[in-house]
């Protein structure tokens, strides 16, 4: 068991690398699907806090 969970410890230590060589990778138009994602899931987070406060 302790095998297991060095691996699991292992690829989260090298998520981050993976992911940046990942958002590296990327061209013009998928930068904008990426910027249009982040965009859309800021604005229903905004608009869930708003509609919380009244």
């Amino acid at each position: 068991m302790p095998a297991f969970f060095e691996t699991v410890w292992d690829r989260i230590n090298e998520m981050p690398g993976h992911t940046w060589q990942w958002f590296n990778g990327l061209n013009r138009e998928e930068w904008l699907v990426v910027l249009a994602i982040a965009c859309a899931c800021g604005f229903l987070s905004l608009t869930g806090l708003r509609s919380r406060r009244l």
